[in-house]
This record gives C-alpha cells, structure tokens and sequence, in this order.
C-alpha cells in the first residue's frame, strides 16, 4: 500500500524514499549554518519544493552533508492574507548538489515551526 497520499500538484522522483509530499513552491529561504571553525555563514536561496518534513534549497552556498542548518522560509503576503508567513526551522541537510545543470543547492530533512507575525508580538509587548 503506498503510504503517501496522491496529490496532483506534489512532486515524485524517481527512487524518491522520502516519507512525505512534497510540493514545487518556489519562494525565498533565508539559512545559515555553523562551519567547523565555529564561523556562522549566512545565505539566501529559493525553495525548490518543500514538504512538512523537508525542502530543496537551490543556492550558490551551501553547506556540507549532515551540517545542521538553521533556516526561515518566507511565504510573501496575499490580497487574502497581508501579512508574510515565515516558517523558521531547523534542518539536517542530506545530499548536496553542486553546480550542476540544475544549479547548486541542498535538501534536507527539516521540522519546521511557525513564527509569529511581527505585528501580534508587538501588541504583546505593549500591554
């Protein structure tokens, strides 16, 4: 029995073992990841599909495999919804894609949590 659910606009690979669906949203993530000197490195990139468990990140920079790279991925503003959603995370990066015809980039297992827009936070803060 296939466990994953089928869905028109999921992606499939082929020899995908992924547990999960994952989607082709393409929006913009901020990461960054701690290197064995201790130096932080901080990048940008965009999604090239995401999941509830994991993305792929196309980017000039990334990092090594089994790196644990902290991450916001940015859902922009609708007419429906006028705030941005970012979803911070934290990830383990499982297979690094260098320069290839598909460009650079990572994917990686993640669990992802919600943050607050800046605006509930603000009226927190103020009463």
């Amino acid at each position: 029995m296939d466990k994953l659910p089928k869905d028109p606009a999921a992606v499939t690979y082929p020899n995908d073992r992924r547990k999960s669906v994952r989607y082709p949203i393409t929006v913009e993530v901020k990461f960054k990841w701690q290197a064995e000197d201790g130096h932080w490195h901080h990048a940008t990139g965009i999604t090239r599909d995401i999941g509830i468990a994991g993305l792929f990140v196309e980017s000039e920079s990334v990092s090594s495999v089994d790196s644990v790279v902290k991450l916001t991925v940015i859902l922009p503003a609708t007419s429906k919804f006028k705030t941005a959603l970012h979803l911070r995370g934290i990830a383990v990066v499982r297979h690094v894609q260098q320069k290839s015809s598909q460009g650079s980039g990572f994917g990686a297992v993640a669990n992802f949590q919600r943050a607050r827009p800046m605006s509930s936070v603000s009226r927190r803060e103020e009463r």
